[in-house]
């Protein structure tokens, strides 16, 4: 590389050439430090969105566990009704067994008893004896 030829400065001109160069690193240091004050906002900026976005993830878990909750205690509803069919059932279910139990006895006591020949003439006016109970509650 090559070398500056060297020169001698006045004292005016010196006094001028270190004015320019003071603004200079004035200036450079306006810019640094407004670079600065950019990358300070961005990182308070970027602490207010990480807060807001941890606000909405909490208000969305809150959401999320309240229909959950929600869910659960509609299914449990739906469980009770089931179970209180299937109770039901099993009861209606038992006394239509007993029911039809007793009407089959009644039917076989029924055919064990001997009936008279059919006679011609007018039918007898009979009372029947054997009542049916209700087969359901």
């Amino acid at each position: 590389m090559a070398r500056l030829p060297s020169k001698i400065l006045s004292v005016a001109e010196k006094k001028t050439a270190e004015l320019s160069i003071k603004t200079a690193i004035k200036d450079v240091d306006q810019v640094s430090k407004a670079s600065e004050k950019d990358v300070a906002l961005a990182n308070q900026t970027m602490v207010a969105a990480k807060k807001r976005a941890a606000q909405i993830m909490a208000a969305q878990e809150k959401a999320a566990a309240a229909a959950t909750k929600e869910a659960a205690k509609v299914i449990a509803e739906a469980q009770k009704a089931i179970d209180a069919a299937a109770k039901k059932h099993t009861k209606v279910f038992d006394s239509a067994t007993k029911s039809k139990d007793k009407l089959n006895k009644q039917l076989a006591d029924l055919s064990a008893i001997p009936a008279e020949p059919a006679k011609r003439g007018r039918k007898p006016k009979v009372v029947a004896a054997i009542t049916a109970e209700p087969a359901l509650m």
